[in-house]
């Protein structure tokens, strides 16, 4: 066995070379010390036997000397295996390397000892008896292989051949020379063998890294995958529950319209349903972003955008609902320019306004832009209810609302600063939070270096002209068709509408008329898809450069790859008709489709 696979150590443990090194360096120390743990007992047998046959024929002080060498070597290979087994695992590696110097030393100590009883045993020994020693010799380099790592072993074969070869070449004459001969090619064999021995057991360590490693990573995927489930179960109770409540809402004023002849309380039960309507708008745009967010299909554009004109449309579309609850949202004039995605930065500045509204009962909440040293911060203040110590970190996490005891369905799902802190991530931006309990709360965000603003693009030009030309649309929900066709007619255009592109076709060819605009859903049915169906009308009645938009719920990333490659436009539903106007604007205006960049167009 070579090898476990082509890929590199750090592709099949997590680790580099060096660390794969140092790891199979000490699974090898720690395998000899395991291996080593019992053998204070078999030495001393050993000890007592060798001592009985030294001396009867050696002098008596050297084979003293010589059984308390061994003993003093017994004594410190007990203490040293002792010591090693109270230090823990990182412990141990941290001084491997001084550890296993140490033992080498201790193993060239302990080949020594045992040579040396060889050289005091031989000169008086009979013949016999110089066999069992040589062959005692033998059978300690045999089985040192399990209980050493190879320079170990290499230290206690070579002091024993260097012994055990004197002495047979000292005292042996011709017969000595042969077994010199015999005893290195033995230690030839045997350093050979271990050296395979050892390889095998380096691969043995090898699969158990790799199995500790897919061991972990499986733990890792399964916990993921758990945490994913758990994030599905909680959006999926999240979103069943918050969406239902202002549907029922919804539901409970229409009915009551229906028996309204009061013209005032017509007009506050419409704008009470107009209110369940930009809820459910915004619960749902939400969970469109931090799908997309999480599933890592959100596209990213960055340009130089002037923030003012952001923080105009905030104050348009808050300054409203601002008034309905008779706070003051107050907007600080900046002229300060930022490169960035404009629609990330608008998503983060309108979920802030958006929560600080919503726990804000009385007083004000305030937008400025700060530029301290070049530096952009966007600071948001309300003086709502505050956020208690406790709760500062969590406000960011997902479902979580900044009022625990939150009950009213326009709080929300509780994704709001989730998705703020996926944009300021997808931005490399940072947010934080001051609050104090009961005075209110300021939220930041550090937004990077300011740009110059010559080199600014304008994010929307509100109402500068109005919407003109004949728009195909092509959408097979009869209630969205209509929706779509009527709203378009108040702005400005002229909707030629069906279900399918052959009726669209149809009506545009029977009219002799040429669209400036096709707006076509995703999904058509059994017409295929809303590509398919921009294709056909370009080829047959408008041309390749008619400017296209395609709307859907669907997130899947193929479809984005697709707007881009056929150049259409791809908005993602609930697209609120501000949104939809200012997309189309820009796109009849400059007469272009943009597909990579859902920001390049100005709203009209």
């Amino acid at each position: 066995m070579q090898g476990l696979d082509d890929s590199s150590p750090r592709q099949q443990f997590g680790l580099s070379d060096s660390e794969l090194k140092r790891e199979l360096e000490y699974m090898d120390v720690d395998q000899s010390m395991a291996a080593a743990r019992g053998i204070v007992i078999p030495y001393s047998v050993v000890l007592v036997a060798l001592f009985g046959l030294m001396v009867p024929f050696s002098p008596l002080s050297a084979s003293v000397l010589w059984a308390v060498s061994f003993a003093v070597y017994i004594r410190m290979r007990w203490h040293m295996n002792r010591q090693y087994a109270q230090w823990s695992v990182e412990e141990r590696k941290s001084r491997m390397r001084r550890w296993h110097a140490t033992m080498i030393v201790a193993s060239f100590g302990f080949g020594s000892v045992w040579g040396s009883g060889m050289v005091i045993a031989f000169p008086g020994s009979p013949p016999e008896l110089q066999m069992l020693w040589t062959l005692a010799v033998t059978m300690v380099v045999a089985g040192a292989p399990r209980l050493l790592t190879i320079p170990q072993f290499l230290a206690l074969v070579g002091a024993l051949l260097l012994f055990a070869c004197g002495a047979w070449l000292a005292w042996g004459g011709w017969f000595g020379l042969l077994m010199a001969f015999a005893l290195g090619m033995l230690a030839g064999l045997f350093v050979v063998m271990a050296r395979h021995f050892h390889r095998g057991l380096h691969e043995k360590f090898e699969l158990q890294l790799r199995n500790e490693h897919l061991a972990r990573m499986l733990a890792q995927r399964n916990t993921t995958l758990e945490e994913m489930a758990h994030a599905r179960t909680m959006l999926l109770a999240a979103a069943s529950h918050d969406l239902r409540q202002p549907v029922h809402a919804l539901g409970l004023l229409m009915e009551t319209l229906q028996r309204t002849a009061d013209p005032l309380a017509l007009q506050r039960r419409q704008s009470m349903a107009t209110q369940c309507v930009d809820s459910l708008s915004e619960m749902l745009s939400n969970l469109l972003d931090f799908t997309r967010m999480d599933s890592g299909t959100f596209p990213v554009s960055q340009r130089v955008v002037p923030l003012q004109e952001i923080l105009d449309e905030s104050l348009q579309t808050f300054g409203p609902i601002a008034r309905h609850k008779e706070l003051v949202l107050r907007v600080v004039h900046t002229s300060v320019a930022l490169r960035t995605d404009p629609h990330l930065t608008r998503r983060m500045l309108f979920n802030l306004i958006s929560n600080a509204i919503k726990y804000t009962d009385a007083g004000t909440v305030e937008v400025r832009i700060e530029e301290l040293d070049g530096q952009v911060m966007l600071h948001v203040d309300d003086t709502g209810v505050g956020i208690a110590p406790e709760r500062l970190e969590d406000i960011f996490r997902d479902y979580v609302t900044s009022d625990a005891q939150a009950i009213r369905f326009d709080m929300g799902i509780g994704l709001g600063l989730g998705i703020v802190r996926r944009c300021a991530a997808l931005l490399d931006q940072q947010v934080s939070v001051h609050s104090v309990p009961g005075k209110g709360s300021r939220f930041s965000i550090h937004m990077g270096a300011a740009a110059a603003s010559a080199d600014a693009t304008p994010v929307a030009i509100v109402d500068a002209v109005a919407l003109s030309g004949v728009v195909a649309i092509i959408e097979n929900d009869p209630v969205i068709l209509e929706g779509l066709s009527e709203m378009l007619r108040e702005w400005g255009c002229q909707p030629v509408a069906g279900a399918t592109p052959e009726r669209v076709r149809g009506l545009l060819e029977e009219a002799q008329l040429t669209p400036r605009l096709i707006l076509s859903d995703l999904h058509l049915g059994t017409s295929g898809t809303g590509f398919d169906a921009i294709e056909s009308l370009r080829r047959d009645v408008g041309g390749q450069d008619v400017p296209a938009v395609v709307l859907t719920g669907d997130i899947s990333p193929v479809h984005q790859q697709r707007a881009v490659i056929e150049n259409v436009r791809l908005e993602h539903k609930p697209l609120p008709p501000a949104r939809l106007r200012e997309v189309l604007g820009g796109m009849l205006v400059t007469g272009l489709a943009d597909a990579g960049n859902p920001e390049a167009s100005a709203a009209c």
